[in-house]
């Protein structure tokens, strides 16, 4: 711990006396001073003991108190008055004023030099530094071996709290607990603390912030990765903190960064691996022995039947940023289950191979990755094939999940949810076999005038007829659904005749036209440009 007045007063030999402010005997010293100027502050920084044989306190009660009063102000650590030259003994201002203020004053004999207390404090300072950088190496042993020995970023963040009296808490970039020290999230909560990050981040990606009230203090240090932040790591000290904190703080961060490199290296390795194998299982190029010798590599070979599940983003961010975060989301439900699983991205879309002892698991366990994006309004749509225990199976499985995402439409300010062949129409699953420029063909040809009209005329025939369809012709129905009269809506259907020269009254063209909606749906799924 660092010296304190109440240290100092205790040196036998120096034979000092407090007088006043006893208050004030636990402020630390970090220096020591001789000056006689009425005000030695500007030349101070705080936490000095300034000495003085009292040349600067004549003047009269006043000025005592004031140039104690100062000093206070200027947090100096104590006031020591040499006695036998200005005075015989501490003048009663002085000592009435630094009670008030807390602020220690204690006399020194005429016959103890100033130079014996300088000598005497700085051989305890510097043994203090001594300790102090001894206990931080210490510090540093501990978490390189730790790092070495790969022990972890909750042994990583134990041990630190530990050997430096804090509280020690990792929070990833979307405010989630990656690691904590026991008891660090009594003290820190997750949500306030990542609410507190929020509104303080500056844009730099290089800071760190302190925050203090009367339980202590929280420190903020972004541990950055490759140029950019990681994850957030928040140290609570208490009122009375190890001083050494402040020397191996850094290398916590470093090594809290070397963890998350080596995992994310690690991770970035497992999904290349996956993807390749995604990409070799769809082309068809992978034997049954092929495909279980890769299944068992990457810790899915003891599985008795796997599922696929396809995920994609709302329209229009289908930015990198968005589809990791929706990974992630795919990743911390699947990471609930005891079973093994497999996730990457393949083509802006998520796919996880995951165990599954049969349909009614795997559809229960790919809604409950659905509830999670709802309930963080994240608007996704997601393909299931059903689990399959046959290597030669999977591959159907996949192209099920695939064309089930496809085929479900977008996902655009809609719930997320999950779709599988059996739910939907067989014109819906022959569409999502098609190239795009074969469902361009099939909507645009009979679409495009209609689009264009309601480009020009900020028109609604497309809705209009989409829902004139839905209801099976029935105006009334359709008109509700649309929130308009009905003869508004007989007026959009005749000009959507007009338009397209079809009839819509005749079942082959309002099949057609049907078709034509249901392409641009897919289209739309795919990213692709579309009605």
């Amino acid at each position: 711990m660092a010296t304190t007045v109440a240290d100092l007063l205790g040196i036998d030999e120096l034979r000092l006396e407090l007088v006043a402010g006893a208050k004030g005997l636990d402020r630390p010293i970090r220096w020591a001073h001789v000056s006689e100027l009425r005000d030695p502050t500007r030349f101070l920084r705080g936490g000095e003991v300034l000495l003085t044989t009292g040349l600067g306190l004549r003047g009269g009660p006043g000025v005592q108190a004031a140039y104690v009063e100062q000093l206070a102000t200027a947090d100096l650590a104590a006031l020591g008055i040499g006695l036998g030259f200005a005075f015989k003994a501490a003048p009663p201002a002085v000592r009435e004023a630094a009670d008030r203020a807390g602020f220690p004053v204690f006399e020194v004999p005429f016959e103890v030099p100033f130079i014996a207390i300088t000598e005497a404090l700085f051989s305890r300072l510097v043994s203090e530094q001594y300790v102090l950088l001894q206990r931080a190496g210490t510090v540093q042993q501990t978490l390189s071996r730790l790092l070495v020995e790969g022990a972890g970023l909750d042994a990583l963040l134990e041990a630190y709290a530990r050997m430096t009296g804090t509280r020690a808490l990792l929070l990833d970039v979307r405010g989630e607990v990656m690691a904590a020290a026991r008891g660090a999230a009594a003290v820190l909560p997750p949500r306030d603390l990542w609410a507190e990050i929020q509104a303080l981040r500056p844009e730099g990606n290089e800071f760190s912030l302190s925050l203090s009230d009367e339980g202590g203090s929280r420190t903020l240090l972004p541990v950055l990765v490759g140029g950019g932040p990681a994850g957030f790591l928040v140290l609570h000290r208490g009122p009375r903190p190890e001083p050494y904190h402040q020397v191996v703080v850094h290398h916590l961060a470093t090594a809290v960064a070397l963890e998350l490199s080596k995992a994310q290296a690690v991770a970035r390795t497992e999904r290349r691996l996956v993807g390749d194998f995604l990409d070799a299982l769809l082309e068809g190029e992978l034997s049954p022995e092929e495909i279980r010798r890769r299944l068992r590599f990457l810790g899915l070979g003891a599985s008795p039947a796997i599922a696929v599940l396809v995920a994609r983003g709302g329209e229009p961010d289908r930015s990198e940023p968005a589809v990791e975060a929706l990974r992630l989301l795919v990743q911390d439900r699947l990471s609930r289950r005891p079973a093994p699983y497999l996730c990457s991205v393949q083509d802006a879309a998520v796919v996880a191979l995951f165990e599954a002892a049969g349909p009614a698991e795997a559809r229960e366990t790919a809604e409950a990755v659905a509830a999670a994006a709802r309930a963080r309004g994240v608007a996704a749509r997601f393909g299931l094939g059903m689990p399959e225990a046959d290597p030669r199976g999977l591959r159907r499985a996949y192209q099920e999940a695939r064309f089930a995402l496809e085929a479900a439409g977008p996902a655009d300010g809609q719930a997320a949810r999950v779709a599988t062949v059996a739910d939907l129409g067989s014109h819906r699953l022959l569409l999502a076999r098609q190239e795009d420029a074969a469902l361009e063909a099939i909507s645009r040809g009979l679409l495009g005038p209609l689009l264009d009209y309601d480009r020009r005329q900020h028109g609604d025939l497309v809705a209009s007829l989409r829902a004139f369809l839905e209801h099976n012709g029935n105006w009334e129905a359709a008109a509700r659904a649309l929130a308009v009269h009905r003869h508004t809506l007989r007026y959009r259907i005749r000009r959507v005749a007009e338009l397209t020269g079809r009839d819509l009254d005749a079942a082959a063209d309002r099949v057609e036209f049907w078709l034509a909606l249901q392409a641009a749906d897919v289209l739309r799924g795919r990213g692709s440009a579309g009605g």
